[in-house]
């Protein structure tokens, strides 16, 4: 009698009743809609809302803190919106709303109701000793842009569509349509393909160079995953790094990057090239495992490469937020072994001179978004001069990412900036091929040219 009253309640829109998973019940509740003769008439409305600077709150707030601000999140889109719709709060900072489905819903309602949405989000969050002022932006899928059968297909269409509103800025709010299907149907391929990719090694390691500005010697590769699909060809890392995060690989990514690394470095060296050190991005599932410090290890054993040649290349943003954070445990226990660490993207987040003095840094890499036109804007050489001034008070070194102009390499040059790599000096490439860039450099005729 009990499951009966639900079922009703559930049909008309009052209540849901679903698996305990929020991803799966809200595609439980799109699939009901889509498919109960009732609804099928009316528009369906699926709003995933993704948190901006995500990263950023975590090297800011602790994970109680941070647990805190997404549930009055939570509570604020629940209270702003309808009783009967389905709102549920998602892994990573993100939130989905499926929205009761009515006639009248268009595209201007939808747009309505996603900025009072973003407005109730806005309102800074206050309680105890947390502040936080927030933004989110908002993917939307509706019947009435795009085809939708099945309930899933709507829900991967609404995170698509999330993808694109953050990549519009803080606030953003983007519509799935049909064109971009393509990119949906990528996606859904991918998944397939990937685990196979994995295992037969299309997905490895290709090297960027990265240069000492004062010597104008090599002074590293930055290892970066690329995939060469035999149908597709070459897929961008964001589109299948999301995947392989969805599907738990990116710890079975990281062991290609490190064993392509060593073997190139083991290579180089015995071609009598010099080649200081190979990076490897590291993320923070890698960085939280327990055994990542004895496969480190051991690997450098197997390759015969010294420590202090591999450099562990962690994200600003990553959270670490105590002495007993696994993530510092490791950390020191690297930097105990002898690898060096590079603070990736340095400047974005919020935790800069905190993640320094945390951690054992060699050196920070100054994001690409302060070196854009850097030769004729004195603002970013404002900023990039202070980050310059102090990294050298803290006695860490700097490199210079996404360099791409020779104005941009000798303002840099000038400025100080010790190490550099963008495409200004050599693209991201196969061993071979960096091998190939290497042996050039030994030219006469490209040693008098080189930086």
């Amino acid at each position: 009698m009990i499951g009966a009253v639900q079922t009703a309640l559930k049909r008309a829109g009052r209540v849901f009743v679903g698996p305990s998973d929020p991803t799966l019940q809200i595609i439980e509740a799109l699939e009901d809609i889509l498919t109960h003769k009732d609804y099928i008439s009316r528009n369906a409305v699926l709003l995933i809302g993704q948190l901006d600077g995500r990263d950023a709150l975590q090297a800011q707030f602790s994970p109680s803190e941070l647990d805190i601000i997404c549930r009055t999140l939570e509570l604020r889109l629940k209270g702003g919106l309808l009783a009967r719709d389905v709102v549920r709060r998602l892994p990573g900072g993100q939130y989905a709303c499926v929205m009761s489905p009515l006639h009248h819903y268009s595209p201007e309602d939808v747009m309505v109701v996603v900025g009072q949405i973003q407005n109730l989000i806005a309102v800074p969050v206050v309680q105890d000793d947390i502040y936080a002022k927030l933004s989110m932006s908002i993917g939307c899928a509706m019947t009435k842009m795009a085809d939708f059968s099945k309930g899933a297909h709507m829900f991967e269409a609404g995170r698509v569509a999330v993808s694109k509103a953050v990549s519009k800025g803080p606030a953003g709010l983007e519509f799935f349509t049909n064109p971009m299907g393509e990119e949906l149907a990528l996606r859904q391929d991918l998944r397939k393909d990937v685990t196979a990719a994995i295992g037969s090694g299309a997905i490895h390691a290709h090297f960027q160079p990265q240069i000492s500005l004062c010597k104008g010697d090599v002074s590293g590769f930055e290892a970066l995953a690329r995939w060469h699909h035999p149908d597709k060809g070459v897929i961008s890392p964001g589109a299948f790094l999301p995947v392989l995060e969805d599907l738990g690989m990116m710890r079975m990514l990281g062991r290609i990057m490190l064993r392509d690394a060593l073997k190139a470095l083991r290579a180089w060296d015995a071609a009598g090239y010099d080649v200081p050190s190979v990076s490897v991005n590291m993320c923070t599932d890698e960085l939280c495992h327990p055994d990542i410090v004895n496969e480190i290890s051991f690997q450098l054993e197997k390759y015969n490469i010294a420590a202090n040649r591999l450099v562990i290349e962690v994200l600003e943003t990553v959270y670490a937020d105590d002495s007993d954070d696994p993530i510092i445990t490791n950390l020191a226990a690297l930097s105990q072994l002898g690898c060096r660490l590079d603070l990736d993207d340095f400047g974005t987040g919020y935790a800069s001179i905190k993640s320094i003095r945390r951690f054992a840094v060699d050196r920070v890499k100054i994001d690409r978004t302060f070196i854009v036109d850097i030769a004729g804007d004195t603002e970013q050489q404002q900023v990039v001069r202070t980050i310059l001034s102090m990294a050298k008070h803290m006695g860490v070194s700097t490199l210079a990412e996404g360099v791409e102009t020779s104005e941009e390499l000798s303002y840099l040059t000038t400025a100080g900036c010790e190490h550099a790599q963008g495409y200004v000096i050599g693209r991201p490439v196969s061993q071979a091929e960096a091998t190939d860039w290497l042996s050039a450099r030994r030219t006469p005729e490209r040693a008098e040219t080189a930086v």
